[in-house]
């Protein structure tokens, strides 16, 4: 029993869940389409900012994913703790 909580709790949080996997292609998409919204206007300097957007939103992305996913973790232990067999 034990040993399948350390599994489950290396599982939450995994940088790579499905979740954020969701998160990243989110933004990609997004980006890509900010790109070519850019694009349009044929300007380096904008085509320059909706990279940077991109990749800062795919980074923070991750990062939010797997914060949420652990406290998300924590509740459910909280939760286990405290419920009544």
């Amino acid at each position: 029993m034990q040993n399948s909580d350390k599994f489950s709790r290396l599982r939450h949080n995994n940088c790579l869940s499905l979740r954020n996997i969701y998160y990243a292609v989110f933004s990609a998409i997004t980006g890509i389409i900010a790109g070519w919204v850019l694009n349009i206007f044929r300007n380096d300097m904008l085509f320059a900012i909706g990279l940077t957007l991109l990749t800062s939103s795919i980074i923070w992305m991750i990062f939010l994913g797997e914060k949420i996913g652990s406290i998300e973790n924590e509740i459910s232990e909280i939760e286990n703790k405290f419920m009544i067999n």
